[in-house]
């Protein structure tokens, strides 16, 4: 969901080393500096082409060894599982482990060859909020050398963080930033970067030397996606005039707000209660209820009908369903969706408020 400010850029052309279009490679890099909160004396934000996913890889094969040295990579859901398969595809030796302080601490403190950790902040395929922050003290305090990336694919833009210990954060254009998909980004330390680089064999997802020609000639190496970029310029400034980070996440808590005391109304109980996830306002996973005359595939199809799309089966943790409250979405929207919701399930012959029981 993108508005259609951020749509009509896209209709105009313009050429990938015209002084028009390096204007805004430029302020683009400088705008994603502020949304994490920090500046050019320190850090850098390097513009790829791509999904997050791509980024990620990028950035890894960049910095991170083949041989002798091992990532660590937490995880509590599908897109952590992928990034420890994404290490196996590039022959980085990895583990990945649980989303727990207490073991990560007894790895960091009994191992001399972890040479990174990465952590996600937003577990999309749950909506769990993971503590990156708290993460990163712990990796810095006992093994200040070690590597710590961020995935903040889903929240960058709408949830705050400090990059104080973190060396590179990975995101992309159409999650929280509102923009359509095709740019990719990390913003990372400038030292660490530079320190760490030659790892890869290697040319197109080279970070490093993507930073070297956008510092260099304010370009890419290699064709952008230029109507995305003219796009994504569009739904930065947007960001910048929601209030950045605090306004974004106002209005998305305000979203989230609704749908889940709709939901609760309706009989449907979230996976991961707010106690336990507080900070759970991109997405919120559902329960399948406990009434066999739900069919998921028939209840995505039907609401899909109406107007709504939902997050498909295929990505979505056994028994459960994730609604989004993030892109260009407001609370009418999302009371228009509940709305929705509950004449499918009457059309269905689901009788509301439903027995929330766990099966």
């Amino acid at each position: 969901m993108v508005s259609d400010r951020v749509k009509r850029a896209m209709l105009h052309d313009v050429g990938t080393r015209h002084a028009d279009f390096t204007y805004v490679v430029k302020f683009m890099r400088q705008a994603l500096l502020q949304v994490a909160n920090v500046t050019s004396d320190s850090h850098t934000a390097v513009l790829l082409n791509g999904s997050g996913t791509m980024a990620t890889e990028a950035m890894l094969q960049t910095v991170i060894p083949r041989k002798d040295k091992k990532m660590l990579v937490m995880a509590n859901g599908i897109y952590g599982q992928r990034i420890g398969q994404l290490c196996n595809k590039l022959n980085i030796n990895c583990d990945v482990i649980s989303h727990d302080l207490p073991s990560l601490k007894q790895r960091l403190s009994s191992a001399d060859d972890i040479i990174g950790v990465m952590a996600v902040q937003c577990e999309t395929s749950s909506g769990m909020i993971n503590p990156v922050e708290e993460i990163g003290s712990v990796v810095k305090e006992i093994s200040p050398d070690c590597l710590y990336f961020v995935d903040a694919v889903t929240s960058f833009g709408a949830i705050p963080v400090r990059m104080t210990n973190i060396d590179f954060l990975i995101s992309c254009s159409n999650k929280s930033l509102q923009s359509v998909p095709g740019i990719s980004f990390v913003v990372a330390d400038k030292e660490t970067l530079q320190k760490h680089r030659g790892k890869g064999s290697g040319m197109v997802l080279d970070v490093a030397d993507q930073c070297d020609e956008l510092d260099g000639t304010g370009q890419f190496r290699f064709t952008p996606p230029t109507h995305a970029m003219l796009a994504f310029k569009e739904a930065l400034l947007e960001h910048i005039k929601e209030g950045r980070v605090e306004g974004r996440a106002k209005r998305f808590r305000e979203n989230a707000s609704i749908l889940k005391s709709e939901m609760n109304k309706m009989g449907f109980r979230q996976l991961i209660d707010d106690e336990t996830n507080p900070n759970g306002y991109l997405l919120t996973s559902f329960l399948h209820p406990n009434n066999p005359l739900f069919l998921f595939d028939k209840f995505y199809e039907r609401l899909s009908d109406k107007g709504h799309v939902i997050c498909p089966e295929r990505s979505n943790l056994p028994n459960s369903f994730r609604i989004g409250c993030i892109g260009d979405l407001y609370p009418r929207d999302m009371q228009n969706l509940v709305d929705c919701i509950e004449v499918v399930c009457s059309d269905m012959g689901i009788n509301l408020p439903m027995d929330n029981r766990p099966l």
